[in-house]
């Protein structure tokens, strides 16, 4: 068990684009330093985990103080039980249980509680983990609050990755019109808004990110035939919501 300065986010335990998911203890830091009160913690941190059950802090508290970040194995540790349960806990002679535990002898640790950080597989990805410098017969009692805290985290993380993956998607969508010479718009009715895609900016010669109404953009199509058809459209979509599907010239 080493320290360890580097930072290296909890979003790393998951899959690739939860790597992406930055910033997690400024995030979670002032959550985190109510909740080691709530517990009444000496210790208090998050760690991930990776595939060779490597624990890696991202934020360790100590008395509500920032500490240096660390690293240990998971097998021949408390949270070794974290690997099948969601959260463990003892209540007392902690060092004498994990003798060979180098890093429970330095932080002078006799108590400990810890809860699974799961994602939505169900694989376990980190831990919360609690250390107390004397016995602590309640640990029972904090168990829920500490898991639901593991809870949140898990939420947070997967809140990353789908924002990654939609950006991810955009980044795709845009890139493949560019090439096809083929652009997409959206209509908001609630809000009146229309979305143009960066290739309709590029078809209709306009500066991208131009502000333009239904008006304006219906006044790019050919002919006023087929501009009245389309204005039908549009009020048919505002006041009946009926999607109409149609191919019109430009």
């Amino acid at each position: 068990m080493g320290k360890d300065s580097k930072h290296s986010d909890i979003g790393a335990a998951y899959d690739a684009p939860y790597s992406q998911c930055a910033n997690l203890s400024a995030q979670l830091s002032a959550q985190l330093s109510a909740l080691q009160q709530e517990i009444k913690a000496d210790y208090l941190f998050i760690a991930s985990v990776d595939e060779d059950k490597l624990a890696t802090t991202q934020l360790v508290l100590c008395n509500a103080e920032v500490v240096e970040n660390f690293s240990y194995s998971l097998e021949g540790s408390p949270c070794e039980p974290l690997l099948t349960q969601n959260v463990c806990f003892v209540t007392h002679d902690l060092q004498q249980s994990y003798p060979e535990n180098r890093l429970l002898q330095a932080i002078n640790a006799n108590a400990y509680i810890g809860a699974a950080i799961l994602n939505d597989d169900g694989l376990l990805t980190g831990v919360l983990v609690g250390l107390y410098f004397n016995a602590h017969q309640n640990l029972e009692s904090y168990k829920s609050t500490l898991l639901s805290f593991a809870n949140y985290t898990s939420v947070y993380l997967q809140k990353c990755f789908f924002e990654n993956k939609s950006s991810s998607q955009k980044l795709l969508t845009d890139a493949v019109e560019s090439m096809a010479k083929v652009g997409s718009w959206q209509y908001t009715v609630l809000t009146d808004e229309l979305y143009f895609s960066p290739e309709v900016y590029k078809i209709y010669a306009l500066a991208a990110n131009t502000k333009i109404n239904t008006t304006q953009a219906i006044a790019h199509y050919a002919g006023e035939k087929e501009q009245a058809r389309i204005n039908q459209l549009f009020k048919r979509l505002q006041t009946r919501g009926f999607l109409i599907v149609r191919t019109l010239s430009l």
